[in-house]
């Protein structure tokens, strides 16, 4: 649920029957803990994102700084002694840290997610031409919604091809062909095999 269709939700929840007030105020315990499970809900997934921002920050700090374990070097050289004055420059400009700042998600181009695609769209008698499907990243619109582990679509804001020499690992889980991968707050859904 994003924020538009939350204050849609919120208008719609709160208009009152006039005729009918003495059930519109029996309606208000229903929508105050609607509500209130809303803002706990969000509340915790803000306090995961802070916390998680704040390991990455910290493993920045250390890799920076110089004080990581020596199999993080090999794995990731880095060969500059860096002033205790400027680590704040190379941490906020590190890769990782802008995409954590940004719940950006990075995945290989074949890489199969679960999204709900024409939500806004409708045909001329008025039935909806929402659909859900397993896309591969590459086939991912602008427009599509990721689906999260609730079910709740996500709105992509924008898809960037990067080049770059990462690695990345293919899973295969033996018990389900769907799993959920964890993107900072979010939880999506995943597929073991392309084009199911």
């Amino acid at each position: 649920m994003n924020l538009d269709e939350l204050k849609l939700e919120v208008y719609n929840d709160l208009k009152v029957n006039n005729e009918h007030l003495d059930t519109e105020s029996l309606k208000n315990q229903e929508i105050k803990a609607k509500y209130l499970d809303i803002k706990s809900k969000y509340e915790l997934l803000l306090f995961k994102a802070k916390g998680d921002y704040k390991r990455i920050y910290r493993d920045k700090w250390e890799y920076y700084g110089g004080k990581s374990d020596a199999k993080v070097y090999v794995s990731k050289p880095f060969d500059i002694k860096v002033l205790k004055t400027d680590l704040s420059v190379y941490i906020t400009s590190d890769e990782e840290i802008i995409d954590a700042e940004n719940n950006v998600i990075k995945a290989t181009h074949e890489h199969p997610l679960l999204i709900q695609r024409y939500h806004d769209e409708v045909d001329v008698d008025g039935t909806s031409r929402m659909i859900y499907r397993w896309v591969r990243v590459r086939e991912l619109l602008a427009s599509d919604r990721l689906i999260t582990i609730d079910g709740t679509p996500i709105d992509i804001h924008s898809i960037r091809k990067v080049v770059g020499e990462d690695i990345f690992y293919s899973l295969n889980v033996e018990v389900t062909d769907s799993y959920i991968v964890r993107w900072g707050d979010k939880m999506v859904i995943a597929h073991n095999e392309v084009g199911k």
